[in-house]
């Protein structure tokens, strides 16, 4: 199979209306008081974010009026940047509203795979600024209106980048056609051992009921200092050119008829990406796939 070389890659443009001061702090869970790492620190407007270290400490590396704070499985924070001292900044716990597992007495469930079918990719999705912090998703319709729980998620992670640094799994519901609330309310990170395959994450556990209309799943990169890596690419110019990048490299295929690529930036707005490529006249998505438990 021939493989078409096309990156998408997010680089970040010059700040040079801020002064050198910087903002610190440290995030712990308002209940245990343990730090929450990988919580996004980002401005009022999500144009430059940051993340927590495993810590839970961060450094934001210009001066704001105020910072909003967000993380899967708690409450988005704004807080001001006047009020954070040696005290840490807690963040509340969302109520975690567990949903009724619909199962039949009469037989067992049929696995249903759906998503990426594919074993190869045809392009590749790369993440290149310090400044952002990115997630990639994948609409997966329920066309059948099927029954369902959720099984597994799998992303096809390429060899190239740092395929053995952590990413974060993300599932949403599809509010009005695009990426709506968490389905998976519950920070989940996951540590490659291997690439150039599916790496499979189990979320049976969390019991969530896949939706009539269908969901999204998506790759969060974690773009933390041990995740840096230089990426060079060729150019039809035949030039070189060289940029920094992050984490895991995801692949690309053209199995779908339609757009189902929708990104965001810093935990703000999404955005349907621009599938096509004009010089293949082909559409490109995320390699994502999922599997569910149909149960009647």
């Amino acid at each position: 199979m021939r493989v078409i070389g096309i990156l998408f890659c997010w680089l970040s443009g010059t700040l040079t209306a801020w002064s050198q001061t910087s903002v610190t702090g440290k995030v712990v869970n308002a209940l245990t008081d343990e730090p929450v790492p990988y919580v996004i620190v980002t401005d009022a407007s999500r144009k430059l974010g940051v993340r927590t270290d495993t810590s839970g400490l961060f450094r934001y590396p210009h001066p704001v009026d105020m910072l909003v704070l967000s993380a899967p499985g708690y409450k988005t924070t704004r807080v001001g940047t006047s009020d954070i001292d040696s005290l840490a900044i807690r963040l509340e716990e969302n109520l975690l509203i567990m949903q009724d597992i619909p199962f039949s007495m009469n037989r067992p469930p049929t696995m249903v795979r759906a998503g990426t079918l594919r074993k190869h990719s045809q392009g590749r999705i790369t993440l290149c600024d310090s400044t952002s912090q990115i997630e990639h998703a994948l609409y997966v319709p329920n066309d059948e209106k099927q029954t369902a729980v959720l099984s597994k998620v799998s992303f096809y992670v390429l060899g190239a980048g740092r395929p053995r640094t952590p990413f974060r799994i993300r599932i949403y519901q599809n509010q009005n056609g695009k990426p709506g609330s968490d389905l998976l309310d519950e920070s989940v990170i996951v540590h490659p051992k291997w690439w150039k395959r599916w790496k499979e994450i189990k979320v049976g556990r969390y019991n969530i009921v896949v939706p009539r209309e269908g969901f999204f799943v998506a790759m969060e990169w974690l773009n933390t200092p041990e995740s840096r890596y230089t990426d060079r690419m060729k150019m039809t110019d035949g030039t070189l050119r060289t940029s920094e990048c992050f984490g895991q490299v995801l692949g690309l295929t053209d199995e779908f008829k339609n757009c189902r690529w929708w990104s965001r930036t810093n935990g703000g707005a999404w955005f349907q990406m621009n599938c096509g490529a004009a010089s293949a006249k082909k559409i490109y998505n995320p390699m994502i796939r999922v599997e569910w438990l149909r149960y009647r």
